[in-house]
């Protein structure tokens, strides 16, 4: 390779990184160079037609490597509209990273695209839509019901939780749009029901899976987020994720160590991981002077339910019998409304294609 090739997909590299996107080569030429570039593991192909700087891709998360892809998209098809989680990301909803290896857009029955591996295509005939961060995507109330009614319990409440976060409205708005845009679609009464759970006060989407696995499984739901005086500052506070209170008035605290805090630079706030791990360990050993048992889960807990429920148990939380019982008989009903959705016409049935 030339020096003047070297400069040359610097100089397109830098450009396409500093707009968030992936490059997409202007010529069969440079196609050929970044052919090269990628045999010796130095650039990445994330979806057909894209280039991106190995280092840089590998430095991005999940989140921000899907919008660097539909970013590309919606500049080479200004006319897409992107849907269900893509629209979710867009719209700064937590979605589970498995969600995010397949873009989706919204068509309409008239068209006809071809089969794609990397674009899944719905038919929805709504057409009205939001430009959000640049992004054209359906508007929130549509993103989050078609995201919710094909989704389980806690991935949902996720949903619901984060909707309610980013929106500032209440539940009960979210129910009666779902209510009217949902007509006869399998899952709407499991999305509708989910969201009377959603609760703004959830920050991330693992607490909020706890939280789901926690109703499913019968526990009494704590209070969120509830602050508390310092112990060697009354003046300041201390936020904790969840607080219970046993049957016998003692209480237990519960606090979801998720990596966002250590890798998400808006919650970092300017320091380095390590600096906020140090921190994080340094609010750890203050809140042990409350006196009060303390929790401790990761998403790896709350995603392996009898692992979750022995830990609660341990910690003697109480339960709530006739909450499990109805949510186990929901979930029975949301499986049959799965297999449903699976052979039914629906009216944004998915079908793979590309534009």
């Amino acid at each position: 390779m030339t020096k003047s090739n070297d400069i040359e997909m610097a100089r397109l590299f830098l450009r396409a990184e500093r707009m968030g996107m992936c490059l997409v080569a202007p010529s069969r030429r440079v196609r050929d160079v970044l052919r090269r570039r990628i045999e010796r593991g130095e650039a990445i192909k994330p979806v057909r037609g894209m280039y991106v700087r190995a280092p840089y891709w590998n430095s991005l998360s999940k989140p921000q490597r899907m919008l660097h892809v539909m970013r590309t998209l919606q500049s080479l098809h200004p006319d897409w509209t992107f849907c269900r989680e893509s629209a979710a990301v867009a719209l700064g909803l937590p979605v589970s990273y498995g969600e995010m290896d397949v873009v989706h857009v919204a068509t309409t029955r008239g068209n006809r695209n071809a089969k794609s591996r990397d674009v899944q295509w719905h038919v929805i005939d709504d057409e009205e839509f939001a430009v959000v961060r640049g992004f054209r995507v359906t508007p929130l109330a549509r993103t989050v019901f078609d995201c919710m009614r094909t989704t389980d319990f806690p991935q949902a409440l996720a949903i619901a939780d984060g909707a309610l976060r980013v929106s500032r409205t209440s539940s009960s708005s979210f129910v009666r749009r779902f209510e009217r845009i949902g007509g006869s679609c399998p899952g709407k009464a499991h999305a509708i029901r989910t969201m009377r759970y959603a609760d703004a006060r959830s920050e991330s989407g693992g607490e909020s899976i706890a939280r789901a696995v926690m109703i499913r499984e019968g526990f009494a739901l704590p209070e969120l987020q509830v602050t508390l005086p310092q112990p060697l500052s009354p003046q300041r506070f201390f936020r904790v994720d969840f607080l219970w209170t046993r049957l016998d008035g003692s209480m237990v605290l519960g606090e979801f160590d998720g990596m966002q805090k250590y890798e998400d630079e808006a919650l970092l706030g300017g320091r380095s991981s390590l600096r906020a791990l140090a921190d994080e360990r340094h609010r750890e050993a203050q809140l042990t002077l409350y006196g009060m048992p303390i929790v401790r889960f990761t998403y790896q807990d709350v995603t392996n339910a009898s692992r979750f429920v022995e830990l609660l148990d341990r910690y003697g939380l109480p339960r709530s019998e006739e909450d499990a019982r109805i949510e186990r008989r929901l979930a029975r009903s949301r499986s049959v409304s799965a297999h449903i959705f699976t052979v039914c016409s629906l009216s944004d049935e998915p079908i793979r294609a590309t534009g």
